[in-house]
């Protein structure tokens, strides 16, 4: 016996991106080197292959004067642990999606960024977010859960099957700790190692249609602005459409080392530790992608408290839904009128 399902699902459905494989279609994400191109025409120096570049209503109109024209180059990517906030930053018009080890292990887990997550759940979130959302989904894939080579290439698979654009592994071995945790050490892999493993990777990713972001932890684990800069050299050799160059504790390494590796790869930052820095400031360095991480999730952790505690101070719930969205509002967020007539009043 068939059973029809009752939830609306085609009438919710967005359509599908068309992906060929080792090219991403569109606006978004080619990543056939320097010869692609896109709906726009030719792929320029400030668009990272397997990016693109996509148009932001709050990149270049919100702000005016010199920096503009360096901060249209700069993409900014949403960091997001659920549908919902992919919803959002869609609508706000960002170009792509991080889900971090950090957001889903925090966000979705209840617990440390400490190798908790299993693929099974990092998939799951995938599915999800990939229903609902259509820019390009990055996934923080750690150093690879720690699985050997045949093993992760055939996870990649199935989170590329699943809906990501692109994968970004770091360069560390053994246990997982998020990188902005002070007491703890980790070993980087052999530079040899890790670019044979990205090679292995990007050759997964192409063969979907996908890409291979690198990080390099160099900074963070106190290595000098050569390594790093070595790193990043050797990685996009690899075939990597990007490279991460995270810090801890000094941004102004993290700059020069895009300075020095201007042009050799698309540079992505990652600012938790230096949140005033701007986006003219980074791209005046060498980067191209701004990746607003842990924002959304820390934005959530605190409304979400301070609306529960102001129910129980108040013993009742107006004042803590004063500042919420209406229903009407999450209804219209989530398309709820596909399926009724009328919205939440």
């Amino acid at each position: 016996m068939t059973v029809q399902s009752n939830r609306g699902d085609d009438l919710l459905k967005r359509p599908p991106l068309t992906r060929e494989p080792g090219c991403l279609t569109g606006d978004l994400w080619p990543n056939t080197g320097a010869e692609a191109t896109h709906a726009g025409g030719r792929m320029g120096e400030d668009e990272v292959p397997g990016l693109g570049r996509v148009s932001r209503a709050g990149n270049g109109a919100a702000h005016g004067g010199a920096d503009a024209a360096v901060e249209t180059a700069m993409q900014v990517w949403a960091g997001v642990y659920d549908a919902l906030g992919a919803l959002h930053a869609e609508q706000l018009g960002y170009d792509g999606l991080w889900l971090s080890s950090l957001g889903l292990s925090v966000g979705r887990l209840g617990l440390p960024d400490a190798g908790y997550l299993e693929p099974e759940t990092v998939l799951a979130a995938i599915r999800e977010i990939s229903r609902v959302a259509t820019i390009p989904l990055v996934i923080d894939i750690e150093n690879g859960y720690g699985l050997p080579g045949s093993d992760l290439a055939e996870v990649a698979s199935s989170f590329f099957a699943a809906g990501s654009h692109a994968l970004c592994i770091e360069d560390t071995v053994g246990a997982k700790r998020n990188s902005l945790w002070h007491g703890f050490h980790r070993d980087l892999s052999d530079v040899d190692e890790i670019v044979d493993r990205l090679t292995r990777l990007v050759t997964v990713a192409h063969s979907q249609g996908g890409a291979i972001v690198a990080r390099t932890e160099a900074l963070v684990e106190g290595h000098s602005v050569e390594e790093a800069s070595h790193r990043v050299r050797r990685y996009a050799s690899a075939g990597c459409s990007a490279v991460v160059v995270h810090f801890r504790t000094d941004p102004g390494a993290a700059m020069e080392v895009a300075r020095r590796t201007r042009g050799a790869a698309k540079l992505v930052v990652i600012p938790t530790a230096a949140p005033s820095l701007t986006f003219a400031d980074l791209a005046a360095a060498g980067f191209g992608v701004y990746v607003a991480a842990n924002v959304a999730l820390r934005a959530a952790s605190a409304a979400t408290r301070q609306a529960l505690e102001s129910v129980l101070l108040a013993k009742h719930q107006a004042h803590a839904v004063e500042r919420a969205a209406s229903l009407a509002e999450l209804d219209a967020l989530v398309r709820t009128e596909a399926l009724v007539g009328g919205a939440s009043q």
